[in-house]
């Protein structure tokens, strides 16, 4: 019997803390639910549901539990449904969604041609690093484009004024407001709580925590490679893997996080959430990515075949991006700071990727260098240097270099390519002396009394 009492006035009381758009009225042991255009009426364990006082559906519950639950969902599927009554919001809702589409279809197919050409042609990553950032530029025509569009179509049609638009949002969207009392309220729901959320505070002292040690990959390694003799692959490890913790932060916490507060959310929602800094992880994914290709791939350890690496850093890419997706509960997969996390991956797998191949890779082999060519970039200050070498299975292969190496190459001074491979054929080539050689000779030849 206890299971079939129903307690209409503690439910009313809890529809009213969560959806206060909502006018709730409770009279003769039944409770009406009335939106704009639509009613629930609950009769016992009985919920009957209308909309423009026409019959929309019926279900009988067996537990209070239940019955809440039943009148939740469809509180939520009106409230929905009731904007796309007005025309005009539909309307203009519809056509700056196909332009932001038609924007978002054209910066991944830009994505997937870099990829194809740099891995058929084996070019520089520098042309995917482009690939990568157009798309985050994109978001400027996607606001322009898209604003234009609601200037256009989200007006009155009676007086032709502009209507509202949603206030902090990267991409323009229209504002439904039917009066004053009728502003969607995203409450706080106990059935989302978790474990996790009992420990909000040194979860957001946690991020913070990873935060810096993420932006520390991009200035630390640089910093210990030319003041201390760690070993070189330490400080490249520090550089590639240093968003490891903010991965796997994520992706253990993700239940808690959410890239941005949606409009609407109360104080209790915002509290029970820890926000997770979207603009700052994709200002240090940049930052990281661009250390390790002008500074790590460019100057101290270079990748041959750059086409191989590539599928490797979309295939690595492709990984994160369904973890980070798929990890995040569903009811914030719709914010836009989503979509500018997974993006940022990207950026994030060219720099694990570089790691995780020197990882794989054996044992460097050392043979003696064979320059083909010497080539010095015209420009009124010190140009570009670069040799062109040839590696061990006959291919010949563009290297930058430093003023130093250059001068002494061309000086005759002979040279070793050192180069790392793995079983994916992806190898990382460097110069250097030959073991034993007096490099303090080489670069002071007045040394000893000797002259120039």
């Amino acid at each position: 019997m206890s299971s079939k009492t129903i307690d209409l006035d503690k439910i009313a009381k809890r529809l009213n803390e969560n959806y206060p758009q909502c006018r709730i009225t409770e009279t003769d042991g039944r409770l009406v639910i009335e939106l704009p255009i639509s009613k629930i009426e609950v009769n016992g364990f009985h919920v009957a549901v209308s909309v423009l006082d026409e019959a929309f559906d019926e279900v009988d519950c067996e537990n209070t539990d239940e019955l809440y639950e039943v009148i939740e969902k469809f509180i939520l599927v009106l409230r929905e449904d009731e904007k796309y009554c007005n025309p005009t919001f539909a309307r203009a809702n519809k056509n700056a969604a196909k332009y932001f589409r038609m924007l978002l279809y054209a910066a991944a197919a830009l994505l997937a041609v870099m990829i194809i050409v740099c891995s058929v042609f084996d070019l520089s990553m520098v042309y995917l690093l482009i690939g990568v950032i157009v798309p985050w530029l994109a978001v400027i025509p996607m606001r322009f484009i898209c604003g234009n569009s609601f200037k256009r179509d989200w007006v009155c049609p009676h007086c032709g004024a502009s209507l509202p638009m949603e206030e902090k949002k990267i991409i323009p969207c229209a504002k439904l407001v039917k009066d004053s009392e009728d502003q969607e309220v995203l409450s706080w729901n106990e059935e989302d709580r978790t474990p996790l959320h009992d420990h909000l505070k040194a979860i957001r002292a946690g991020l913070a925590v990873v935060m810096v040690l993420f932006a520390a990959g991009a200035i630390m390694p640089i910093l210990l490679y030319i003041y201390t003799d760690i070993k070189l692959s330490c400080e490249i490890y520090l550089a590639c893997f240093s968003s490891l913790p903010m991965i796997l932060y994520y992706l253990v916490f993700a239940p808690v996080l959410t890239p941005d507060y949606p409009e609407g959310a109360t104080e209790e929602w915002k509290a029970m959430h820890v926000r997770f800094p979207v603009s700052c992880q994709g200002i240090i994914s940049l930052l990281v990515a661009g250390s390790v290709y002008y500074f790590w791939e460019s100057a101290i350890l270079q990748i041959a075949d750059t086409g191989r690496f590539m599928l490797l850093a979309a295939a690595v890419s492709g990984v994160l991006m369904a973890l980070f997706y798929f990890r995040t509960p569903k009811r914030l997969r719709k914010e836009d700071g989503l979509g500018l996390i997974i993006l940022s991956l990207f950026l994030v797998a060219i720099s694990l990727t570089y790691g995780l191949n020197m990882a794989i890779s054996e044992p460097a082999r050392h043979y003696p260098a064979v320059v083909v060519e010497q080539n010095e970039s015209e420009s009124e200050d010190n140009g570009a240097k670069t040799l062109t070498l040839l590696l061990d299975d006959g291919k010949e292969m563009e290297l930058n270099t430093s003023d130093k190496v250059y001068a002494l190459v061309n000086a005759g001074v002979e040279f070793v390519v050192c180069q790392k491979e793995n079983f994916l054929g992806i190898r990382m080539v460097r110069l250097h002396l030959p073991e034993g050689t007096d490099v303090s000779r080489l670069l002071n030849p007045n040394q000893n009394g000797e002259t120039q």
